[in-house]
Order: C-alpha cells, then sequence, then structure tokens
C-alpha cells in the first residue's frame, strides 16, 4: 500500500497557513481534473488547530478534523494536570477527535483499488 502524504506547515501566527490547508483540503476534496483527462477524488483526513480567543486574547486551542468534528485540546481554564505554560491540555480530547484520523484514511484505502489516493493533513 502506498503512504499517505504527510504535511506540516509552520510559520508566523496570522500569515494564512490554516486557511490555505483548509483550501486545499476543500479542493482535494472535491473531483480533481487530471492532465490525463480523468478526474480523481482524494481522500482527506487530519485536523488542525485554531485559536480559542476570549476578550482580544488567546486562552486555548481546540481541535478540528477535516471532517469538521471539533474538540477541546487546551484551555487556560482547565483542570488538566498536563500543562504547556498556562494552558492545561485535554489529552483524552486529543485521544477521541485526532487521533482517530489517522487510522481513517488508511481504512479508506484499503477499499480503494488506488490506494495512492489519501491526503493526511
Amino acid at each position: 500500500m502506498a503512504q499517505p502524504l504527510h504535511l506540516i506547515l509552520t510559520g508566523p501566527p496570522g500569515i494564512g497557513k490554516t486557511t490555505l490547508v483548509t483550501k486545499i483540503c476543500t479542493l482535494l476534496k472535491q473531483e480533481v481534473q487530471e492532465s490525463t483527462g480523468s478526474s480523481k477524488k482524494y481522500n482527506v483526513a487530519g485536523f488542525y488547530t485554531s485559536e480559542i480567543r476570549e476578550s482580544g486574547g488567546r486562552v486555548g486551542f481546540q481541535i478540528v478534523t477535516m471532517d469538521g468534528e471539533v474538540g477541546s485540546l487546551s484551555h487556560v481554564n482547565s483542570k488538566s494536570s498536563k500543562r504547556v505554560g498556562r494552558f492545561g491540555v485535554e489529552l483524552d480530547q486529543f485521544e477521541k477527535v485526532a487521533l482517530p484520523q489517522f487510522d481513517r484514511l488508511e481504512l479508506e484505502a484499503t477499499k480503494q483499488e488506488d490506494q495512492s489516493q489519501g491526503i493526511l493533513v
């Protein structure tokens, strides 16, 4: 089975990393016209994180999957003993929301004849 494409995008806050990734994923989930004249629809799985802001300040982060599922990753008011700086990290939410995305693409790929059409973000 072909390995899925893995992408890590980094850069300063506010330059459009999340916007770029979500727009590319939206396009890839639609039928893409190949140069050969045929078209493909890609399986896109994965997640990104986005800020939770209150009163103009960052108070946490949420996990958003490519399917639109949302979970809390961290928050300043979290009771979790796992902390990164002032943020309590919600490991149970990460395991529930984010981790299944890694398995989803592999499961979908085994259902298809051409298993090279998966992209994990």
